[in-house]
């Protein structure tokens, strides 16, 4: 699963969530989170996976840890 603003909208939909909701879980403003969708701004691999973890669309224990 990429980490990217389409998977965002995608899970986002799916739950039936609005794009206020999904801006108060991840807290950050709603014209942030629209700004990802339409992909003006870079929406950040680590907020897409906090979503998908509270969402239960990823399971924390799924997550590998990038570290060198």
């Amino acid at each position: 699963m990429q980490l990217n603003a389409e998977t965002l909208r995608e899970t986002r939909k799916k739950h039936g969530l609005t794009q206020a909701q999904a801006a108060k879980i991840l807290h950050v403003a709603e014209r942030t989170l629209s700004d990802w969708e339409r992909k003006i701004a870079a929406a950040p691999e680590g907020l897409v996976e906090l979503f998908l973890i509270k969402t239960g669309e990823i399971k924390t224990s799924e997550i590998s840890a990038n570290v060198d």
